[in-house]
């Protein structure tokens, strides 16, 4: 019986130990270079107890992340770039309709007034989704979002050690919140085009498309806040 409970409080700490493997794994490998990483990984495959490797390797991952990151810390004027696309955010958001409505600028034609469903406005007519890509860094290397989550996770170094967690998770929810503001704008410019397509499937991904921006821009002002960016530019000199 005593074997049988001495089994048993180990699977509970191999149990408890993967588990924080799994929590903080991610963690550790967006903060950090790839070099401590491998050590960890060898000294783990060294050892018995995966909580040698909780207690050591990641522990030693975590201490360097600054210093192995030192180098590619991004310079202030990188870092405006984060705060001029959040003004372009909020600059689309506020001129939704205007940006997104097309070169008719909603004006119907006859032949959209006489379908009973409008399935078919002519190319002239289509609203524009795709521009949204260009607020959210998915349509040139020139956005000023463009490749933003890579440049965030090269400031890691300015984030204070008690802010990490939340700054990381903000990343990765940036990343996501971008790339479906940019999938479903892409989506709703084939609203038409695609089986059982209808004006009405574009204006409904683009409203999801909306609803992401609008995630985005309270996600981007989360990290302007964390790295102590101001959320306007500042005038020119």
């Amino acid at each position: 019986r005593t074997l049988r409970g001495e089994r048993s409080t180990c699977e509970r700490e191999e149990k408890r130990d993967e588990t924080m493997m799994i929590r903080w794994w991610p963690k550790v490998f967006a903060s950090c270079s790839f070099l401590p990483l491998l050590a960890g990984a060898l000294a783990l495959q060294s050892t018995s107890s995966r909580r040698a490797f909780l207690g050591g390797g990641a522990a030693v991952c975590l201490s360097s992340s600054k210093e192995a990151l030192a180098s590619e810390v991004p310079s202030s004027g990188e870092l405006l770039r984060l705060t001029r696309g959040y003004e372009r955010i909020q600059e689309l958001l506020l001129n939704w309709d205007a940006i997104t409505v097309g070169s008719c600028r909603g004006l119907v034609s006859a032949a959209e007034q006489a379908q009973v469903i409008a399935t078919n406005g002519g190319a002239t007519c289509d609203k524009a989704p795709l521009k949204i890509q260009e607020y959210v860094g998915y349509r040139s290397v020139n956005d000023p979002l463009f490749r933003a989550d890579k440049l965030m996770l090269r400031a890691v170094p300015l984030v204070d050690g008690d802010d990490i967690d939340d700054y990381l998770d903000a990343v990765n929810l940036w990343a996501e919140k971008a790339q479906m503001s940019s999938l479903n704008a892409y989506t709703s410019s084939w609203g038409e085009a695609n089986p059982n397509g209808s004006k009405g499937q574009v204006n409904a991904f683009l409203d999801d498309a909306k609803f992401d921006v609008e995630e985005s821009a309270t996600v981007l002002k989360k990290i302007l806040t964390i790295l102590d960016l101001p959320l306007q530019s500042p005038p020119p000199a």
